[in-house]
């Protein structure tokens, strides 16, 4: 339940920062940085879900918002490298 959570929120993710950007390098590479800053929260809120809906997780929670972590950081990285290689348009 908790990936098919995840999944959609990195979906919508992705689909607001490149409806937003309008394919422009400089806001994409804005939007990189913003969900550079959304990883912690990321980690932090998906950690304290897991623990909430199944008390006896764990260490099991703290690896899932730990790789939930990682993966939405492997997102913006993508993101950015996008952002360098997109044509400035004005």
């Amino acid at each position: 339940m908790s990936l098919f959570v995840f999944a959609i929120f990195i979906l919508l993710l992705n689909i607001t920062v490149f409806k937003l950007s309008k394919g422009i390098s400089g806001n994409i590479l804005l939007s990189s940085v913003i969900v550079f800053l959304l990883v912690p929260f990321v980690f932090r809120l998906s950690s304290q879900w897991i623990l909430k809906t199944d008390p006896n997780a764990g260490v099991g929670a703290g690896f899932a918002g730990a790789i939930f972590g990682f993966v939405t950081l492997a997102n913006a990285i993508v993101i950015f490298i996008i952002g360098l290689f997109t044509k400035k348009t004005d």
